[in-house]
């Protein structure tokens, strides 16, 4: 109807190549060797499967020895059977039905890493740690690797003598308060767009 392309990471194609490219800048600032864990936040679950296709591509080259091993981390609150996206502070990670869960899990499953699941308080609590510690400026969902780590550690996912990279993925954006940005709320079908676009011409 209008011509316009799905922009959301998990559904399109092109995201996991564009992605991928964090995995070879991980590569080269480590001195181009690969992180023995990696732990990343997951929503729909483009950003860890791009991850996996870009340290297995380094592999395959003969530019690093083995695959990094992969710990995806969501928010305790709204994991994949967990209906209410309303319910945690990581609306970055709220992501009822992933696009591309079964591809996460096979990645983390082949990486002989896994899944971790973290808490609301310990989220917000990272987000200090991150800013006080490390200068960065995360959101809750950015933040969640940091928190996913000490979960991965006491699983035995992740030891604290290896090297480890957590990806931030969202920043922290603060506002003077509520701003009304005028949006208009689409469910699910393209004409709720042409009557929001013609309420909205002026």
């Amino acid at each position: 109807m209008f011509g316009w392309l799905d922009r959301n990471t998990g559904a399109n194609p092109f995201t996991i190549e564009a992605k991928k490219t964090v995995a070879f800048e991980v590569w080269e600032q480590l001195g181009r060797r690969l992180p023995d864990v990696m732990v990343v936040p997951v929503g729909d679950g483009p950003t860890l499967v791009a991850l996996d296709k870009g340290f297995a591509e380094l592999v395959s080259c003969g530019l690093a020895a083995r695959q990094t091993r992969l710990i995806g981390v969501q928010a305790e609150r709204c994991q994949p059977a967990e209906l209410d996206p309303a319910a945690t502070v990581a609306d970055g990670i709220t992501v009822v039905r992933p696009a591309i869960g079964d591809a996460v899990l096979d990645a983390v499953r082949r990486s002989g890493g896994g899944m971790v699941a973290v808490a609301d308080d310990a989220l917000l609590s990272a987000v200090a740690t991150l800013a006080g510690r490390a200068g960065v400026g995360a959101e809750p969902a950015g933040a969640a690797a940091l928190v996913g780590l000490e979960s991965a550690v006491e699983r035995g996912l992740a030891d604290r003598l290896k090297t480890v990279v957590l990806l931030v993925t969202g920043c922290e954006v603060k506002a003077g308060g509520p701003i009304d940005l005028g949006r208009v709320a689409v469910v699910q079908r393209l004409d709720e767009v042409d009557r929001a676009l013609a309420g909205n011409s002026s």
